[in-house]
C-alpha cells in the first residue's frame, strides 16, 4: 500500500460519491422500520466492501439494486446472528444487572417493569466492537464469496487475516470504532429522556431523533471501515483467495472471480 492511510482512502472513496448526503439519512431511516433494519446498512455495506475489493470505483451503491442490496443484507444477518452468539453470556449479565433491582418490588407486590439505565447500551456495545473487527472480515468473505457460509468459516477468517497481518491493525480499529461510537453518541439522548420528566410522545420523539441522527452517523462510519476492509484484500486481490473447500462447484478453481460478483448482481 502506498503511504496513504486505509481511513483517507475509503474516507476519499465513500464521501467522493455525491448522493453520500441523502444516501446516508435514507439508510438511517430505514433502520428505525422493523425486520427492514436488520439486513438494508447491512447488505449496503457489502456491496461497498466488495467493489472495494475487487477495485471496482463506481461511486455508491444504488437503491435501483435493492434486491442485491437485500440479498446481501440477509447473508449478512445471518453471519454476524452467528458470530455474535458469543456476546450472550455478555447480553445476560447485563439484563441481569438491570432487572435484578426490580425483584424486591416484584416479591413484595409491587410490580415494577425494569428501566435500562443509560450505561446498558454501551456495556453490550463494548464487546460488539471489539468482536466488529473479526466480523467484518467475515463480511468481507461473504461479500466477496457471494455466499453466508464464507463468513461462517471461523478458520477462513483467520487466514484472511493472517494473509495480511502486518496492515491488519490499521483498519481493525474502524470496525471497532463504528461499532462502538453510536452507542456512545446515543448517551445524551437517553440521558435527557430519563432525566426529564416528559410526556410519552414528547420522549419518544427526542428517542427517534436522537436514533435518527446517531444512525446517519453510524451509517456513515460503517460505510468507511468497510470501504477500508475492502480496500485492506485489494491487495493481493480476492482473485488469489483459495476456493471455497465446501462448495464442490468451486473444486479446481483458484477462488472467487470478479465476473462471479457480476454474475450475483444479473
Amino acid at each position: 500500500m502506498d503511504g496513504e492511510s486505509y481511513l483517507a482512502r475509503a474516507t476519499r472513496r465513500v464521501f467522493s460519491d455525491g448522493t453520500l448526503w441523502w444516501r446516508a439519512p435514507a439508510l438511517a431511516a430505514l433502520q428505525l422500520v422493523p425486520i427492514l433494519n436488520w439486513f438494508t446498512t447491512t447488505g449496503y455495506v457489502l456491496m461497498v466492501m466488495r467493489d472495494a475489493a475487487w477495485g471496482i470505483d463506481r461511486g455508491l451503491p444504488r437503491f435501483s439494486e435493492f434486491k442485491e442490496i437485500l440479498k446481501n443484507g440477509v447473508s449478512g444477518f445471518v453471519v454476524s446472528l452467528v458470530w455474535s452468539l458469543v456476546l450472550v453470556p455478555v447480553v445476560m449479565v447485563a439484563l441481569l444487572a438491570v432487572i435484578l433491582p426490580s425483584v424486591p418490588s416484584i416479591m413484595n407486590g409491587y410490580p415494577a417493569a425494569p428501566v435500562f439505565p443509560w450505561w446498558f447500551g454501551p456495556a453490550i456495545a463494548a464487546p460488539s466492537a471489539f468482536l466488529s473487527i473479526f466480523m467484518y472480515v467475515a463480511w468481507l468473505r461473504t461479500a466477496v464469496y457471494v455466499t453466508s457460509s464464507a463468513g461462517l468459516s471461523v478458520a477462513g477468517v483467520r487466514d484472511l487475516i493472517r494473509s495480511n497481518s502486518t496492515e491488519f491493525g490499521r483498519v481493525a480499529w474502524l470496525a471497532f470504532a463504528a461499532g462502538l461510537l453510536p452507542s456512545i453518541l446515543a448517551v445524551p439522548g437517553a440521558l435527557l429522556v430519563q432525566a426529564t420528566n416528559l410526556p410519552a410522545g414528547a420522549a419518544s420523539a427526542i428517542s427517534y431523533t436522537s436514533s435518527f441522527v446517531v444512525g446517519v452517523l453510524g451509517v456513515v462510519m460503517s460505510l468507511i471501515a468497510g470501504a477500508a476492509y475492502g480496500t485492506w484484500a485489494s491487495s493481493p486481490g480476492p482473485s488469489s483467495w483459495p476456493p471455497l473447500a465446501q462448495e464442490p462447484s468451486t473444486a479446481g478453481s483458484s477462488g472467487p472471480t470478479e465476473a462471479a460478483f457480476f454474475d450475483s448482481e444479473s
